[in-house]
């Protein structure tokens, strides 16, 4: 009889855990579609005469300045997907450090190349 009562708790308690671990599974979900989606929606850059102004961040706002006298050089990187939808992603590479630039358009890109 006891035997019984326990095996009857032990199923409500793994039915509760896996109803549980469902709901953490979307929520976290849910979290990483809404936080990627604001990463990319807060890259920002500008261009002038000295160089490029990258503004970047969902939390913490970074700014870094792309020195056009310190940029070493300007690599495109694309992958299959990116290419079907007209996008890539820019890659500087500066004296200490690389900076990168994800999804921009390709006439973006080109813009950007010509600095």
């Amino acid at each position: 009889m006891c035997g019984a009562i326990l095996s009857g708790v032990a199923a409500v308690f793994f039915w509760w855990a896996a109803v549980g671990l469902l709901l953490l599974t979307v929520a976290g979900v849910g979290v990483a579609r809404s936080y990627s989606k604001r990463l990319l929606a807060s890259y920002a850059y500008t261009t002038g005469k000295r160089g490029i102004t990258l503004c970047y961040g969902v939390f913490v706002q970074k700014t870094v300045l792309i020195p056009a006298v310190r940029l070493l050089y300007c690599e495109r990187v694309t992958s299959p997907l990116s290419r079907k939808y007209g996008l890539c992603t820019l890659v500087f590479l500066l004296a200490k450090k690389k900076v990168r630039l994800p999804l921009l358009t390709l006439e973006q890109s080109d813009q950007l190349e010509g600095i």
